[in-house]
C-alpha cells in the first residue's frame, strides 16, 4: 500500500492523502479501476484510524472530503455493504473534524477551502441541516472576505484564483443537481473571479510569476477558461488587487503596483512591488523567479526576496521585512511583518497610449529613498 511507505518528501504525502488522484482512476472508468480505488480508500480508512500526521492536517482533510464526494458514484458502484458502510462512516468522521478545526486554520486560502469542503459535505449528506446551516454562512462570510471587487484574491497570489476555482465552479453545479439555489455571494464571486484569469495570462498563456505563483497547468487553465462565457477583453486596471496590466500589438505587460496583504493573508507574498514582466506574442522576455512546480519549500524564502524579482533592489536588501524568529515562525508560518505602506499608482490613456506611474516606500525608513517607475 502507498500508504505504509515513508514518504520522500511532505509534497509527495499530501497529494496522495488528499485522494486528488482519485480522477485519473476515474477517467479510465472500468471494474478494474474501480476495485484498485476502492482497495486503496479501505486502505486509507484502515491505516488512519487515530486522527494524527499528515493526513489529519486541515488542509489535506479538506481536499479529500471534496475528492471523495465527487468520486463517490464511481466508489460506491459495485461496492458490498460493508464497504459502502465504512466509506460513509469514515466520511462522517471526517466531516466533524474539519468542522471543528477549520476555524482555526491558517487564514486565506485554507481556510476558504475548509468551508468550501463543508459547503460539499452540507449539499451532498442531507441529513446534517445542521452542517448545512454552518456551512453555507461560513462560505458566504469567507468569499465576501477574500474575494475582492476586481476579483483577485486578498492573499494576492494568483494561483489562488485557480484553486478556488476548481472548486467553486462544481460546487454551484451540486447546488443545481440538489435544485437548491445557490448563495449569491458565491455567484458574484465566480462572475468577478472569471475576467482576473484572463487578466494574469500573458501572451504564451502562463499566468505572472507574482506573491506564490509558479509554473501554470495549461489543462488545468483551459478547463476553467472553457466555463467564461463573457470571453471579453481582459480587465486591465485591477486596483483592488494591486496589480496593472498593459496590452499592445501582441505584447503584454503585468506589473506589481501594491502593497504586501494583509499580515494574517501573507504567507506567501513576495516583496516584489514595482516588479513587472513581459512577454512578447509566444516569448517570455521579463520574469520574476517564481515558485517552482517542486521543491517549493526549499526555495520559497529565496524567490519571495525582492532579489528574484524584476525591480529594484537597494543595497541587497528586500523591501519588505519577513518574520525571522524560528520560534514564531513554527506558529504562525513566514509572514511580511513591514514592507511598502503607500504605493500610489496613477494610469493615464490618452490617444492609444498607456503609461502606469508607480512608486513605493519599502526602502524609505532603512535608506531615505523612494523607489518610483514608470512604464
Amino acid at each position: 500500500s502507498p500508504f505504509s511507505v515513508l514518504p520522500p518528501t511532505q509534497e509527495w504525502a499530501e497529494e496522495l492523502e488528499s485522494f486528488g488522484w482519485l480522477r485519473h482512476l476515474r477517467a479510465a472508468d472500468s471494474s478494474l479501476t474501480r476495485s484498485n480505488a476502492r482497495a486503496l480508500v479501505n486502505d486509507w480508512i484502515a491505516s488512519r484510524r487515530r486522527a494524527h500526521g499528515i493526513g489529519w492536517r486541515p488542509e489535506v482533510v479538506g481536499p479529500r472530503i471534496v475528492a471523495w464526494l465527487m468520486h463517490a458514484p464511481f466508489l460506491l458502484n459495485e461496492a458490498d455493504a460493508r464497504f459502502y458502510k465504512r466509506f460513509l462512516r469514515s466520511l462522517g468522521r471526517q466531516v466533524q473534524f474539519l468542522m471543528a478545526s477549520a476555524p482555526g486554520l491558517r487564514d486565506g486560502l485554507p481556510r476558504l477551502q475548509a468551508t468550501i469542503a463543508l459547503s460539499y459535505a452540507a449539499l451532498c449528506m442531507s441529513a446534517r441541516p445542521r452542517l448545512a446551516r454552518l456551512a453555507g454562512r461560513r462560505l458566504v462570510d469567507e468569499l465576501q472576505r477574500q474575494v475582492l471587487p476586481d476579483g483577485g484574491h486578498v492573499g494576492r497570489n494568483p494561483g489562488a484564483l485557480l484553486e478556488l476555482l476548481l472548486d467553486l465552479l462544481p460546487l454551484r453545479q451540486a447546488y443545481a443537481a440538489r435544485e437548491l439555489p445557490p448563495p449569491p455571494a458565491l455567484i458574484h464571486a465566480i462572475e468577478r473571479m472569471m475576467p482576473m484569469l484572463r487578466f494574469f495570462r500573458h501572451a504564451d498563456g502562463a499566468f505572472g510569476h507574482f506573491n506564490g505563483m509558479g509554473p501554470t497547468s495549461a489543462d488545468l487553465l483551459a478547463t476553467l477558461l472553457a466555463y467564461d462565457d463573457a470571453r471579453g477583453r481582459p480587465v486591465e486596471n485591477a486596483s483592488h488587487s494591486g496589480y496593472q496590466r498593459l496590452a499592445a500589438s501582441g505584447a503584454v505587460i503585468l506589473m506589481d503596483t501594491g502593497p504586501p496583504p494583509p499580515l494574517a493573508v501573507s504567507h506567501e507574498a513576495h516583496a516584489g512591488c514595482l516588479a513587472f514582466e513581459l512577454s512578447a506574442r509566444r516569448q517570455r522576455i521579463v520574469v520574476n523567479c517564481g515558485i517552482p512546480a517542486t521543491g517549493a519549500d526549499a526555495w520559497r524564502h529565496l524567490a519571495r526576496r525582492t532579489h528574484a524579482h524584476s525591480t529594484v533592489t537597494i543595497a541587497d536588501a528586500s523591501s519588505c521585512r519577513f518574520l525571522a524568529l524560528p520560534r514564531l515562525q513554527r506558529l504562525l508560518g513566514t509572514l511580511v511583518v513591514a514592507g511598502p505602506a503607500n504605493v500610489p499608482t496613477r494610469r493615464d490613456e490618452a490617444a492609444g497610449r498607456v503609461t502606469v506611474h508607480a512608486s513605493h516606500d519599502g526602502y524609505a525608513a532603512a535608506f531615505g529613498l523612494i523607489h518610483e517607475r514608470s512604464i
